[in-house]
């Protein structure tokens, strides 16, 4: 009787080897905390961040054209950004290292600094960033209509 894949699979499952999910997004925002290889710095309301424009690159076409393109900015290790908020770009910075949003104090807070992120995504051509905070913005509006919505049922219960 010849052995199928099936026969096997079903006579030895330790085949199967479980895959952790990717921690690459851990690995490259240490970079960005450790600046280990850092080759170019921007200058935001008189603070310097140092980064990779390989990183960079890689996650924004508008970057890969400033940094590798025509409009490159090759023969300079320092770029002046005058055009966004200290914040928002601290929180695009991360992003583009983590596909993360950095933790916030307040929704309001929160709140703002995601549709300044989304303005920041159509300008550098990010569309994972303005995907992740499209993404967040409805979710905590919709968390927020829920609490109205709740505390509006217990003040009119208690009425």
């Amino acid at each position: 009787m010849p052995i199928s894949i099936y026969h096997l699979l079903g006579t030895c499952p330790s085949l199967f080897v479980t895959v952790p999910p990717s921690d690459l997004h851990h690995h490259i925002g240490g970079l960005l905390e450790s600046q280990v290889g850092t080759d170019i710095m921007f200058l935001v309301s008189k603070e310097t961040f140092a980064a990779h424009r390989l990183v960079l690159a890689a996650r924004s076409p508008v970057f890969m054209a400033q940094l590798f393109g025509q409009m490159k900015a090759k023969t300079t290790s320092h770029v002046g950004i005058d055009d966004i908020e200290l914040r928002v770009f601290r929180a695009k910075l991360h992003i583009v290292y983590t596909d993360s949003l950095l933790d916030m104090d307040s929704a309001g807070d929160a709140l703002v600094l995601a549709q300044h992120l989304v303005v920041a995504a159509d300008k550098y051509g990010m569309e994972s960033l303005k995907l992740i905070c499209e993404d967040f913005v409805t979710t905590l509006t919709l968390a927020c209509q829920r609490l109205h919505w709740s505390l509006r049922s217990s003040m009119a219960s208690e009425s």
